[in-house]
Parts: C-alpha cells; sequence; structure tokens
C-alpha cells in the first residue's frame, strides 16, 4: 500500500494504479465499473495549463480545471459509477448535468454502448469545448452518436427537449432537489446528486423514482461539491455543440 502510494503521489504514475488503489479503498468493486475506470485515462481530462496537474493526475484528489472549477477526486468517480451502474446498461439514455472536464460523460458513455447515449451539460463555454475535445482523445473509439456535451443551462427549459432519462448524474450540489431534474427521470430510473448549500454538510443522495412516478431519496455519504447554479452573464445561456458528432 505504501509503495502504491509512493507511485500515486510521483510523477509517471498511471490509471491502472490510480484503479487498483481504488479497489484497495472498496470504492469501486463492480466488474464493469472496474474495466471502464482503467479504460479511460484521467490524464486527458486535467487542464495542463495548471501548475502540477500533469504530475498530480493520477492523486485520489479532487483538482482546478479553470473557470472556478474542479475534476472530482477518482474515488468520487468511482462511487457515482458505482451507485448507478445497474442502470447503466446498453441502449440507457442519462444525463450528466454540470459535465465539467468530461471524465464521466466518457464512462457512462462506455459502458451505455452500445445503443446508449450520454448527454453533458455545461454551463461554462470553455469547459464544454474542452472537454469534448478530451472526450475524444481519451476515447477515439467511441460511436459518435453515444455521447454529446452541450454547452447548456440543466435548470432551463432545455430538458423539455428530450424524452427523459434512465440515469442521471449531477456534478454539483444543489440546495434542494431540483425538481426539473426530478421530472426528466422516467420511470423506474436513478439519479445520484450531491444535496446542500455550501454553508453545510452537503449530502450524496440517490433519488429513485418507481413504475409509478413515486420517489425515493436515500443519504449516501458526507461530499463536498462546487454548487448547482445558473450561468452567470459571461457565461451565456443555452447552446453548445454536439460533443460526439464533431
Amino acid at each position: 500500500m505504501d509503495t502504491l502510494r509512493k507511485i500515486l503521489n510521483s510523477k509517471g504514475g498511471s490509471q491502472i494504479a490510480l484503479v487498483e488503489h481504488l479497489i484497495e479503498r472498496n470504492a469501486c468493486r463492480k466488474p464493469r465499473v472496474v474495466s471502464v475506470l482503467k479504460s479511460v485515462d484521467r490524464i486527458h481530462f486535467i487542464n495542463p495549463g495548471i501548475p502540477g496537474s500533469e504530475r498530480d493526475a493520477y492523486k485520489d484528489a479532487p483538482m482546478p480545471i479553470g473557470q472556478g472549477q474542479t475534476i472530482s477526486a477518482p474515488h468520487m468517480h468511482a462511487v457515482a459509477l458505482e451507485l448507478l451502474e445497474p442502470w447503466l446498461q446498453p441502449g440507457a439514455r442519462v444525463l450528466d448535468v454540470g459535465s465539467g472536464s468530461g471524465y464521466l460523460t466518457a464512462c457512462m458513455a462506455r459502458l451505455v454502448t452500445p445503443g446508449g447515449s450520454v448527454l453533458g451539460l455545461e454551463k461554462v463555454p470553455e469547459l464544454a469545448r474542452r472537454s469534448r475535445a478530451s472526450v475524444r482523445a481519451a476515447c477515439p473509439d467511441l460511436p459518435p452518436d453515444s455521447w454529446t456535451i452541450e454547452h447548456a443551462d440543466a435548470l432551463s427549459d432545455v430538458l423539455s427537449k428530450h424524452a427523459g432519462f434512465h440515469a442521471i448524474h449531477v456534478g454539483a450540489a444543489a440546495d434542494r432537489l431540483p425538481q426539473e431534474l426530478v421530472a426528466a427521470l422516467l420511470p423506474k430510473g436513478r439519479m445520484v446528486i450531491p444535496v446542500g448549500a455550501q454553508s453545510s454538510v452537503q449530502s450524496l443522495m440517490t433519488v429513485d423514482k418507481d413504475e409509478g412516478g413515486r420517489v425515493a431519496t436515500e443519504d449516501v455519504m458526507g461530499v463536498a461539491y462546487v454548487p448547482l447554479t445558473r450561468p452567470a452573464p459571461h457565461e451565456g445561456g443555452e447552446g453548445g455543440a454536439a460533443g460526439g458528432r464533431r
């Protein structure tokens, strides 16, 4: 274990060593989650313009990626995938709110292929552009129709254009459970979302909707996420390009 930590904390670590570390921490256990985490290299999703990013790419820690945003710690990516994995089956439609670096968008696209698709929504236009390039670099074999990252506000009416989602991941903390996202969740679907104000303890929550549309929530663990907000004026409104199609 000490040797592995030294590898992860030195320049020249690897994605495989990072995932083995997560397995030792019991952050990921499901074979499909382990496989997809090993196949999507975090190095493609950091911001090399930020000092230390390449050196620290394989640390199990959040990292700044610019525009006041971060890429989550790898163990949090693993936890989210573990919670959603039964719903991330081939053919599923998935929503990734606050897709940020694009890392989970890429992982989930691999899990729902063939036949499925992931829509990433990112409010910061520069991050949306950069994350599309990151997914293409990390996963050039993904089918073009298996993922899209748009510059858009998930709390606007953008979701009204879509038929609903079997799984939803939210990468930023809402003060309270957004009803717009609950409405976008299909019956028998699951959402994973951090809920809580920035000034208080946040909880990573699962939101399950049954066949009749009834919703049940469960607190999983305490977390600390950036806030889920509407775009600031300089960030623009809806729009953006289909990431996998460009």
